[in-house]
């Protein structure tokens, strides 16, 4: 927030995109900060949902009924998103890096593309047809 506060307000809108947004919880806890804590941005804020989910995108939907002047939820899957943005926006996939079912060994940064630090990241072999289960065990059989 700060750094949009900082290098684009008042000049550009507060875009967001994030991908995969399982429940919208997320959503809503930025938007409700923004809202209670800088009306004025609020009003000039896009939060814009990737959802390739048609069930995940229509709880989206309902869940942020109170922020729907401000939520776009496109039912799409990001491999097929064709729409360029010129303008500075924030890029959020945090469900989605869980959806690889792969431990990855570095912190991840929800700031601008641009902004980034170079960092690697270290992404261990299983074996193959081992999947982490949610309680975060192995087991072993398809990938879902």
């Amino acid at each position: 927030m700060s750094e949009y506060l900082l290098k684009y307000f008042p000049y550009e809108d507060l875009i967001i995109y994030e991908v995969g947004a399982g429940n919208g919880t997320l959503a809503t806890n930025i938007l409700d900060f923004i809202r209670e804590r800088h009306p004025d941005v609020y009003e000039r804020t896009r939060y814009r949902i990737i959802e390739i989910s048609k069930a995940l995108s229509d709880n989206q939907q309902r869940a942020l009924r109170h922020h729907s002047s401000v939520v776009e939820v496109i039912n799409k899957s990001i491999f097929d998103w064709t729409q360029r943005e010129w303008a500075p926006c924030f890029f959020l996939a945090l469900e989605v890096i869980v959806s690889f079912y792969l431990p990855i060994s570095c912190p991840l940064s929800n700031q601008m593309a641009g902004q980034l630090p170079a960092r690697r990241c270290t992404i261990p072999r299983a074996k193959p047809g081992a999947v982490p289960n949610h309680s975060g065990r192995r087991r072993v059989g398809r990938i879902p």
